[in-house]
């Protein structure tokens, strides 16, 4: 199932140097946005290694085709069950939809890569562990991020034989409680995972119940932990009023009422968090609720718009925020902005890209599904040694 979203504000430029004084508070919302997205898209790719679908409960094991069949539906499910729709929404419209986010990246990425790890023989598949992801992520949709249950359970669906200090490209190919340490040059080595306090740069370093926060492994804030960024909390919690609370906590503006992408509460689900006003010290935010297509309509997180469309007309830099609904530009190299492109086409430096599969031509690497575009063609990576 590959779902609709409602686009907001999905691109991260003119944040950083150039943003108007009068907004740059708007900036900074707009750019925290765009970190949880980022952190969200990488924790569950890599973190999680693969997502298995939530098919109806059964017994046995599942074969890997079944497996990669049902993993963007049951990535897209699980953050939505834990995070709610307009937050899964948020997420996923920064990377081209759920099919973006997640099933072209596993298909042209982390999947082709398992089994170059499977054919050398350092990777092998375990249908019974994968039909284990399956039961965890349908019983613990939150923890499938920062080593939480779910993502423990996922990780050992490819199960590593190179033994602690033998060589490795991927975490994947390590021993059950190590990961592929990689400092200067590949191949690295397997290694035990790290405790509190050590360094890191993905939760897969990290011991169970750890999570890569700060390049250092660390517990995962829960409820009632401090905070300083909206998505510097665990999967389902966001950062609001410098403590983590449950996302329906957050979410809790009605029409009418002020909200802060920076630093909460937003507001609830239907309802879309809009530029009221902008004055010296920055902008202001209200609760508005959806408009219908070619209705008029303020720029804002989601958008007021229905899916497949955006506020138009709209210009953050003139100080514009009012602008009409309209289609979101569907055809690749078209213009794009703060708003995104529909989905199957990310907005990249201001113009709609449409993801390539392994196979096809590209010219950089952010067109490639994979993300990487070796002479002129987009292709998988590959591993040290293969």
């Amino acid at each position: 199932m590959t779902k609709s979203v409602r686009t907001g504000m999905t691109s991260e430029v003119m944040c950083v140097g150039t943003c108007p004084a009068p907004i740059c508070r708007h900036c900074r919302g707009r750019a925290t946005i765009a970190a949880m997205r980022t952190t969200l898209f990488v924790s569950s790719i890599v973190g999680s290694l693969a997502l298995a679908g939530c098919p109806s409960s059964n017994t046995g094991n599942l074969s890997r085709a079944d497996f990669e069949s049902q993993f963007t539906n049951a990535a897209c499910d699980a953050i939505e069950a834990c995070a709610g729709a307009t937050v899964s929404d948020v997420f996923l419209s920064a990377a081209g939809g759920c099919e973006g986010a997640f099933g072209s990246a596993y298909r042209n990425g982390a999947s082709p890569v398992y089994d170059m790890a499977t054919a050398r023989g350092t990777v092998t598949y375990n249908g019974a562990h994968a039909r284990a992801c399956l039961d965890a992520l349908r019983a613990s949709p939150c923890s499938l991020t920062g080593n939480g249950a779910a993502a423990i359970a996922c990780q050992d669906v490819f199960v590593g034989t190179t033994a602690a200090g033998g060589a490795c490209s991927i975490n994947e190919e390590c021993g059950v409680d190590q990961f592929c340490s990689i400092t200067t040059a590949c191949p690295g080595t397997c290694q035990a995972r790290r405790t509190s306090g050590q360094d890191c740069s993905d939760d897969r370093h990290c011991a169970a119940g750890l999570s890569c926060r700060d390049s250092m492994c660390q517990a995962q804030p829960m409820v009632g932990a401090g905070c300083t960024e909206l998505a510097g909390c665990s999967l389902g919690l966001l950062c609001s009023m410098g403590q983590c609370r449950p996302v329906d906590e957050v979410l809790v503006g009605t029409e009418g009422a002020s909200c802060n992408l920076q630093t909460g509460p937003l507001c609830r689900e239907g309802l879309s968090c809009v530029v009221d006003s902008v004055a010296p010290g920055g902008a202001t935010f209200v609760c508005r609720g959806a408009v219908a297509a070619g209705a008029a309509c303020r720029l804002g997180l989601p958008a007021q718009c229905p899916d497949g469309q955006y506020c138009s007309e709209t210009n953050l830099m003139r100080l514009d925020f009012d602008g009409v609904c309209a289609p979101l530009p569907s055809t690749e190299g078209a213009a794009c902005d703060l708003s995104g492109c529909a989905e199957g086409l990310r907005c990249t430096s201001n113009v709609c890209v449409r993801l390539r599969n392994n196979g096809e031509a590209c010219e950089t690497p952010s067109q490639c599904a994979s993300g990487v575009c070796t002479s002129s063609v987009c292709v998988a990576p590959m591993l040290c040694g293969s």
